[in-house]
């Protein structure tokens, strides 16, 4: 897991270099919601596959240039069959700024994603798989400090557990999203 932070940390780094040779940068932060499904195959034969409904929310922090947008996030999901799971990643995204008004953003994600999925007797298995994707929609400007943001997030995971017999994997979560973002002035 550690080796996983370093990784994202450089990642992060090395994408938001572009960023520091801007003249324009805003430093944002950001609450998110939103409502998806995480695809899981599990049993021994033949295999169930099942679709998990998912709410989220979370908050995501990053720095913004005219066309580039860098986020590390942190998203708690609420499922009615897992106890708890939580994603942390970093996305970059690159925006076509086609009005004053509103933009479209679109770019890849990766980070980790941590769920413990309950089976029909109530037994419980971890699972903790590295995942990327990408994520695009609109970013709608609310005046000079704020964007309410909509989109949608695919992240493939592609990871398998095996409890008491029965394999699980989990293939992708998909979902939806709106975030409130903050804009601040980062002087030059």
């Amino acid at each position: 897991m550690k080796k996983t932070f370093q990784n994202l940390l450089l990642a992060s780094l090395v994408v938001s270099a572009p960023l520091a040779a801007e003249e324009y940068v805003k430093s944002l932060v950001g609450f998110e919601g939103g409502y998806g499904k995480l695809n899981v195959e599990h049993g021994t034969t033949p295999i169930e596959k099942t679709r998990i409904n998912a709410g989220h929310g979370g908050i995501k922090i990053g720095a913004e240039s005219r066309n580039v947008r860098i986020f590390l996030s942190a998203n708690y999901l609420d499922g009615t069959k897992f106890d708890d799971g939580i994603t942390y990643g970093a996305s970059l995204q690159y925006l076509l700024n086609f009005s004053d008004y509103v933009n479209f953003f679109a770019g890849p994600n990766l980070g980790m994603i941590d769920v413990r999925l309950i089976d029909d007797n109530r037994n419980g298995i971890k699972i903790s798989k590295t995942y990327v994707g990408a994520d695009a929609g609109f970013n709608i400007h609310l005046g000079k400090s704020a964007d309410l943001e909509l989109g949608a997030r695919y992240s493939h995971i592609n990871a398998t557990k095996t409890l008491a017999g029965v394999n699980y994997e989990l293939k992708n979560h998909m979902t939806a999203f709106g975030s409130l973002i903050f804009k601040f002035n980062l002087e030059k």
